[in-house]
């Protein structure tokens, strides 16, 4: 297939920023280039330090005595901060690399056009620093520790012993040699200045950046994750004719757009490609905006690529899910969404549907409950269900398909089928645990005590509500009363030769109505659907696990059947 407009853009945006291939092939293409130096000032600095970041520190390092001052600022804002606290072991490889490498008037650019605090800190935290006295004398905070003069001997310096002391003594000594008015500033610094009141007017000029790349404060960003009704959003967008929206207040507009190529498929970028280039292009930022205020949200810092390749994706996932809904899966009607209506709202109607199942999986624990283990949440669903209420309950949910190549394997929330899915597996389970503790007469106390009473075969862990229901099933096969009480041996040795005869034939819901009526009784008709496909269900596991076998292991059967010792 040919290249998709929508990729062509992102490569415009990002990639074709960067030579082809691996982050280490790109790094050594662009040094080895004759205009390196213009070509690296050229890249979006989110570019340059996202490429760093993959290609290692090592190879890629190269480039930073070639970046201007605003690069080498922003690497610093995404690398050297965790949350509001300045990191300031974090400017070692920065300032090392630019000490070795750089040119002076390069180095003396830097120093002079990144932010004042960001160096003063450095000086503030590295260094004690003290005027001489009359005497000749430094103050008396020296006394007892190693120091020396300053390059021009107005200044008593005393340095680290570790590995910060030795940049410092090269900072120092390299300062006095390019900017010597600034050598003098930054030592007076380390003497007056306040760290915390250094970092806080750092912090701010670092947000003010940030907001460019659309990083907005946390605040705001959690935003996108308030819950809204997915189905009243919908509702009200389809009593009103679509009007062409405003762009969301996002700053640059040539920021990268990370989008791996697994989304090429994904319902928001095929929707994208029915638009019109001078529509796309600012939906592009808007959707860096998004993506930006996911990752806040999170808690990630921007410095940190794989995370926040993982966010994107999610984000991505999120936003298609949300138009897919709203739109109802017509084409046209999504080109009109996203030319009218805010994708953070797109990506709200997305994240509320996974969370109402979410808040429904919760709510099923706590009625009666999915549980007899005490240290697991979930001991009483089928291996598969177990993972994916797992999955569905984490803070930001996941889907676990239940058949397929992908079976069992966590994914993001795309797609409305992989939602409608979700909630028909969890409305069985619901209808399961209803069943369990209204129609078999078990109760969670009884059912724990069953089984840590040391009376059955069965593992605790391995008893779940579909083995309960076919213990009942297989009484009723056997001829019984339909029962919840363990299997005996001899009746466990019977049911082979029963499940290969099959006298159910092709009515198994009539053969087995005795263990089935009740549920229904209780439950309306509505549920004859739900109980013929448990049935069927439960036949077809009992013939699969036991019909060929001449002489049943009760151990190995425990997870099929109960069965008493």
């Amino acid at each position: 297939m040919a290249e998709s407009k929508v990729r062509d853009l992102l490569r415009q945006a990002m990639e074709t920023q960067l030579p082809a291939g691996s982050p280490v092939e790109q790094v050594r293409s662009i040094l080895e280039r004759p205009d390196a130096p213009g070509f690296v000032q050229s890249l979006n600095p989110q570019v340059l330090y996202q490429l760093i970041q993959s290609a290692g520190w090592e190879e890629a390092s190269g480039m930073i005595p070639l970046a201007n001052p605003w690069q080498i600022q922003v690497c610093l804002d995404f690398d050297t901060w965790h949350k509001d606290q300045f990191q300031v072991s974090r400017l070692i490889p920065w300032l090392d690399t630019l000490l070795s490498e750089s040119t002076d008037e390069h180095f003396r650019r830097v120093c002079r056009e990144t932010d004042a605090e960001v160096l003063a800190m450095l000086f503030k935290d590295s260094l004690l620093v003290g005027l001489f006295d009359e005497d000749g004398e430094p103050p008396l905070e020296f006394d007892g520790i190693d120091w020396t003069t300053s390059p021009d001997g107005v200044y008593a310096v005393a340095y680290p012993e570790d590995d910060m002391g030795a940049l410092m003594r090269g900072m120092v000594n390299r300062l006095f040699e390019v900017d010597r008015v600034l050598g003098w500033t930054l030592l007076e610094a380390a003497r007056w200045e306040l760290f915390s009141n250094m970092e806080e007017e750092e912090l701010h000029w670092r947000n003010s950046r940030l907001e460019e790349f659309g990083f907005v404060g946390r605040d705001e960003a959690m935003e996108i994750y308030r819950a809204l009704d997915p189905v009243a959003f919908r509702d009200n967008l389809e009593k009103a004719p679509l009007e062409p929206k405003a762009l969301d207040r996002l700053g640059r507009s040539d920021l990268p757009v990370l989008v791996s190529r697994t989304q090429d498929t994904s319902y928001i970028l095929h929707i994208f490609e029915e638009l019109e280039p001078e529509i796309l292009e600012p939906l592009m930022t808007e959707l860096v905006a998004v993506q930006n205020r996911v990752l806040i949200a999170d808690g990630i810092e921007p410095g940190q690529p794989e995370e926040t390749r993982g966010v994107f994706e999610r984000a991505m996932g999120t936003l298609s899910l949300g138009l897919e809904f709203v739109a109802r899966m017509d084409d046209e009607r999504a080109v009109e969404i996203v030319k009218s209506v805010p994708l953070r709202e797109l990506f709200r109607v997305g994240y509320s549907l996974q969370w109402k199942l979410r808040s429904t999986v919760q709510q099923l624990a706590q009625r009666p409950s999915l549980t007899i283990v005490e240290s697991e949440r979930f001991s009483l669903l089928a291996d598969q269900d177990e993972r994916a209420f797992k999955a569905i309950i984490k803070f930001r949910p996941a889907y676990v398909a239940s058949t397929g190549e992908d079976a069992g394997v966590s994914q993001i929330f795309a797609t409305q089928a992989q939602i409608d899915d979700m909630a028909s597996r969890i409305a069985f389970v619901a209808f399961k645990q209803l069943w369990t503790f209204g129609v078999s007469g078990a109760d969670v106390s009884g059912l724990a005590q069953k089984a840590y009473g040391g009376t059955l075969v069965n593992d605790p862990t391995t008893i779940t509500f579909d083995s309960i229901f076919a213990t009942w099933v297989a009484h009723v096969a056997l001829g019984n009363p339909p029962s919840i009480s363990g299997l005996k041996i001899d009746e466990l040795s019977e049911l082979p030769a029963i499940l290969r005869k099959k006298p159910w034939g092709e009515d198994p819901l009539g053969f087995f109505e005795p263990a089935v009526a009740t549920a229904i009784e209780a439950f309306g008709a509505g549920a004859a659907r739900l109980v013929s496909r448990w049935l069927r269900d439960t036949l077809a596991e009992l013939e699969d696990q036991m019909a060929q076998v001449s002489d049943p292991d009760p151990l190995l059967l425990q997870a099929v059947v109960l069965i008493q010792k």
